[in-house]
């Protein structure tokens, strides 16, 4: 792995920090050919697997690697394109719009590490849904979709659950609600 694209993210993000406001104005400024150098680089990614793998004679994991030139390049793409959501994002806050919207995303941002923490759980009991499906089937590609649906839904469903649960508070430090009173903790 050639290291100095890995920390080719660190430095970058160090510096959108550092100069986050001209940053920002850039990328609202620049964000239709963003999104069309997204949109560009999605069969540019499919291609440049194969390439990866038919005409360099990659292994399957030296193919996936995300340190790759072209890969940092693409993703440094593809995060100006979701800064912008949070740009958007930050808008409908300040403007009180899409109220139903905020309070979604503010329950979302509560559970979001623990999402990546339960769906072990949830892929495990997909897991056994599919064994049944034999390996190569082309429909296996209809299920995707609906198995990431899954994924995200239990897993959510399950922090949730988690969060609201009086012990929990004690693991994840969140304060205790304490219904009824007018006591902030």
């Amino acid at each position: 792995m050639f290291v100095l694209t890995y920390e080719g993210y660190f430095i970058a993000g160090a510096l959108a920090g550092i100069h986050y406001s001209d940053v920002e104005k850039w990328i609202v400024s620049h964000i239709k050919q963003l999104f069309i150098a997204t949109l560009i680089g999605i069969p540019t990614m499919v291609l440049y697997y194969f390439y990866n793998i038919y005409i360099l004679k990659l292994s399957y994991n030296k193919a996936y690697e995300v340190h790759q030139p072209l890969i940092v390049v693409y993703a440094l793409i593809v995060i100006s394109n979701i800064f912008y959501v949070g740009y958007l994002y930050d808008r409908f806050v300040k403007n009180n719009k899409h109220p139903k919207l905020i309070a979604f995303v503010s329950k979302a941002q509560k559970i979001a590490f623990g999402l990546y923490l339960t769906q072990t759980i949830a892929l495990s009991i997909l897991r056994m849904m599919i064994i049944p499906i034999p390996n190569g089937s082309w429909y296996i590609w209809l299920i995707w979709p609906l198995a990431t649906i899954f994924v995200i839904g239990f897993s959510g469903a399950l922090c949730w659950i988690l969060y609201n649960t009086p012990i929990a508070h004690y693991v994840i430090g969140r304060p205790l609600n304490k219904r009824g009173t007018n006591v902030r903790i």
